[in-house]
């Protein structure tokens, strides 16, 4: 399993106040052993490639088979290097067709809110807030929250925050962040 963390690195060292790496990079083998561990100034794959590279020898050196499969969060912008890096994922690959399931659509009890101004983000948090405060201890509540931002493949690094949901109570909330950077601007620029 490949995987890059973004937050243990800004909290390693700063020099001037600047993070001194951009990323630290993890590979796992089936039992969660540690294969290779690389702090890396960015997150680029020149960076942590070549770290990665090395597992193929290690493996052969030891007596171990070649990698199989190799899990990440970011399997467009990963799989032409670590096809390269391991060629041996390479073989005997079968394409999985595509899905004949129906799009996935949401329920019909369902609604979806759009939260475009300050004042209705506050409304709608406010009174979910409240509603979770009536629930019992022993109750348990259903919640999920997620993130959408920019993704740029070929560089592998993201944007900032461009839209944030929350689902509770048959209700989906949208919240466009650029909504809310253009609120902030306009109120400072009144003042």
């Amino acid at each position: 399993m490949l995987n890059t963390f973004n937050q243990v690195p800004k909290h390693l060292g700063k020099v001037d106040g600047e993070c001194t790496f951009g990323g630290l990079h993890t590979v796992t083998n089936e039992y969660g052993e540690v294969r290779a561990m690389t702090l890396t100034a960015t997150k680029s794959h020149d960076q942590f490639m070549p770290a990665l590279s090395m597992i193929p020898h290690s493996l052969h050196k030891y007596g171990h088979d070649d990698v199989q499969l190799v899990f990440t969060d970011n399997v467009h912008g990963d799989k032409a290097e670590l096809e390269r890096v391991f060629p041996s994922l390479l073989c005997q690959v079968v394409p999985v067709p595509p899905s004949s399931l129906p799009a996935p659509t949401c329920p019909p009890e369902w609604r979806v809110e759009k939260l475009e101004t300050p004042f209705q983000i506050n409304s709608q948090l406010n009174s979910l807030m409240e509603s979770l405060s009536d629930i019992e201890v022993t109750q348990s509540i259903h919640l999920a929250m997620d993130m959408e931002w920019s993704v740029d493949i070929k560089n592998g690094t993201h944007g900032r925050v461009a839209l944030i949901q929350i689902a509770y109570d048959k209700c989906i909330y949208l919240t466009p962040v650029c909504v809310l950077i253009y609120c902030v601007l306009k109120f400072v620029l009144m003042v």
